[in-house]
């Protein structure tokens, strides 16, 4: 079994994946213990909000085309994708900069939060590199060259991590956590931007306006589809941050923010490893055979394995890790770590797998389940006001939602993976 795994070319390219994002992973946890003793808590709440806003305004800004550049057969029609998706972020962006200009001063009033108007004028900038980025990423993922987003993500962390430190050594102005995350994804964007101008330049030729309308006619109803429903999870995704901040304060959220990346920051970009390996050759598969349910129950299999120890000592032992590592004054984080890590182990498990859903083009599917956590999620918030819950209270109703709707998710997209 060890041998099979060793010589497959799926193992293969998450290995190539994980090995990046391993790296990229450990430097931000590496550095954490010195940014959370040169950073307030305020400061990591401050970061949150900012971070909750801009992946709110960002799931609309590319339609979510980029999540379709590996479905046409031919190049031609996946760049004129990319291409679409790129210019539609770069409207949303415009648009976002005038809607900052008028709501600025409500924004800071409602978060109590007096930097807010600075860093709020970032977020254009950071939507137009959000459209190349994740259109590009989705591109060099198309043409199976893993090894090249790797090398990108270990590039945004460290030019990230290494930013945010200095910038909280030099202490000249508010925000070096923000400051220090943008720099590092502006690296990254020119980085996916010189190699494709390397080896793919040639291909955009191949974009018109007629091709670009030709594929928007093509998939303007999944993109619709999954831009309406992926921006309820934009949106319920970012309510706990938002509900958080408003009703208690940014040291709170601070605390939050923090036991949130310990745990997010290593699984999320092994997990998204898992699924982009996970959706390239599930569709391959697919297209050759109508099923790929082989692939789905290898793939939870790897999921469950490589998860159960770390949550495990997660659990357990949170607040003490982190007293040792990042401070005393960071303990309250450690017991929100566990109870968020509950629904987080269910979410690295299936996560993965729910791409699924898009090979088969399921919208009605992905929008219900979406509307279902949207309103889920809206609902606990109105019972955490309602009856005045305490964080820890409102966060093990959260857990107890998200572990109920990825359960619902894995039984769903397995029958997907059947071909039915």
């Amino acid at each position: 079994m060890l041998k099979k795994l060793k010589k497959s070319e799926f193992t293969g390219n998450v290995l190539t994946l994980m090995s990046g994002t391993a790296i990229a992973q450990a430097i931000p946890l590496a550095f954490s213990p010195v940014l959370s003793r040169i950073y307030n808590p305020e400061d990591f709440g401050a970061m949150a909000v900012f971070l909750s806003i801009y992946a709110i305004v960002t799931v609309i800004a590319t339609l979510r085309l980029e999540l379709t550049i590996i479905i046409p057969v031919k190049d031609e029609d996946a760049i004129n994708i990319a291409s679409l998706s790129v210019i539609s972020s770069f409207v949303v962006g415009f648009f976002s900069l005038i809607l900052i200009f008028f709501f600025e001063n409500s924004v800071r009033d409602y978060f109590k939060y007096s930097d807010a108007g600075v860093t709020l004028y970032l977020i254009p900038f950071c939507i137009f590199l959000y459209g190349i980025y994740q259109n590009l990423y989705y591109w060099f993922n198309r043409k199976r060259e893993f090894r090249q987003t790797s090398i990108n993500i270990v590039a945004q962390s460290i030019t990230s991590s290494v930013l945010k430190m200095a910038f909280g050594f030099i202490n000249i102005f508010n925000g070096g956590l923000i400051y220090g995350t943008i720099a590092g994804q502006m690296l990254s964007a020119i980085m996916f931007i010189t190699s494709f101008t390397k080896k793919y330049l040639n291909e955009l030729r191949s974009v018109s306006a007629t091709g670009m309308i030709r594929q928007w006619n093509r998939f303007y109803k999944l993109a619709v589809t999954l831009t309406f429903s992926h921006g309820l999870q934009g949106i319920y995704s970012q309510i706990p941050t938002l509900f958080i901040a408003k009703h208690f304060d940014l040291m709170t959220i601070g605390f939050v923010a923090l036991s949130t990346k310990v745990v997010t920051l290593p699984i999320s970009v092994i997990s998204s490893a898992f699924g982009d390996v996970f959706r390239q050759k599930a569709t391959e598969e697919y297209h050759r055979t109508g099923s790929f349910n082989n692939i789905f129950i290898s793939t939870l299999k790897k999921t469950f394995a490589v998860s159960i120890v770390p949550f495990g000592l997660m659990f357990f032992f949170a607040p003490l890790l982190f007293g040792l590592v990042f401070g005393m004054e960071w303990l309250k984080a450690g017991e929100y770590l566990q109870i968020i890590i509950i629904g987080e182990f269910f979410a690295f498990i299936i996560n993965p797998l729910d791409k699924a859903s898009l090979i088969r083009e399921k919208k009605k599917y992905i929008m219900g389940w979406n509307i279902s956590r949207f309103i889920s999620n809206g609902l606990i918030v109105l019972i955490a006001i309602s009856y005045n819950l305490s964080v820890e209270d409102y966060l093990y109703l959260l857990a107890g939602i998200n572990v109920l709707h990825y359960l619902i998710d894995l039984a769903a997209c397995y029958r997907f993976s059947l071909g039915k």
